[in-house]
């Protein structure tokens, strides 16, 4: 399996693909991606996305991390005690400084989770990572169990958690 490497200009042709791996890797729909959300990854000044197929050509999973500006870091780094969505954190766009970079995403179908394919997976995340966050702080919002610990092998530890939507995330930041 090899993932088809995105940016915010690639990306448009394989929003679809996106959305249906997004929806394949998370069961419960509060978790999912959103179409207008994955939109906003359309206008992101700095993405890299790696959209995996399996071998019956199913998109089955995906890792995006971009740029993000200095208010919505600040937002991480000192987050609400509540908030609706993780609308809040929105990429940084054209003209505006990075000043940190947000795991936006990283995932695959349940069916292949703990395989080769997730160990490549998140090997390609942390090579993105390595070449978009040199220097800058790294922040991500998980969900699971599961992603705090791919979330702390990639470096970051938990900072807070905020309430989103009913539901509980870690705040994690390095």
């Amino acid at each position: 399996m090899q993932p088809l490497l995105l940016s915010a200009a690639t990306l448009a042709p394989h929003l679809e693909a996106l959305l249906a791996a997004d929806h394949r890797c998370y069961p419960r729909p509060v978790d999912r991606l959103s179409r207008e959300r994955a939109e906003l990854l359309l206008a992101a000044a700095e993405l890299r996305v790696r959209l995996w197929f399996d071998e019956a050509g199913e998109p089955c999973g995906y890792t995006a991390i971009h740029t993000i500006a200095a208010p919505v870091l600040a937002l991480l780094e000192q987050p609400p005690a509540t908030a609706t969505d993780r609308g809040f954190v929105v990429p940084a766009q054209a003209g505006e400084a990075a000043a940190g970079v947000y795991l936006f995403n990283y995932s695959i179908a349940v069916a292949l989770r703990r395989s080769g394919a997730s160990r490549a997976l998140i090997a390609g995340l942390a090579d993105d990572l390595g070449a978009m966050a040199a220097g800058l702080p790294v922040a991500a919002l998980c969900v699971s169990d599961a992603g705090i610990r791919v979330a702390e092998r990639l470096g970051l530890r938990a900072h807070a958690r905020l309430e989103v939507g009913g539901d509980g995330e870690t705040v994690m930041l390095r």
